[in-house]
């Protein structure tokens, strides 16, 4: 393989590492996210007004940091099935027959 080609598809996992890493972090957010809901009785009486929008808040982005693990992580599976395949097609000799190097 040459070695330009292992340069990139290495480049290519390292960011998958990188988005991995990322999504680790922001499902960690999203964890102690829910911690901050208020509790009913800690709303009592002057907080009542505030209770409701800013559980709902606190939910809103918990969910989004949910959706951003998520996508994170698919980004990095992506990352990874493209450098695996071009890493098997490079192997195969397939980018040498179509002249792509």
């Amino acid at each position: 393989m040459a070695d330009s080609v292992k340069v990139a598809i290495d480049a290519l996992r390292d960011e998958a590492t990188a988005w991995d890493k990322q999504s680790g972090e922001i499902g960690g957010i999203a964890a102690r996210g829910a911690d901050l809901h208020l509790a009913f009785l800690e709303s009592v009486p002057f907080f009542m007004i505030i209770y409701a929008p800013y559980n709902e808040l606190v939910n809103k982005v918990v969910g989004r940091c949910q959706d951003g693990e998520r996508e994170l992580a698919a980004m990095a599976t992506a990352l990874r099935r493209v450098a695996d395949v071009y890493e098997d097609e490079e192997l195969k000799g397939i980018h040498e027959m179509r002249n792509l190097r």
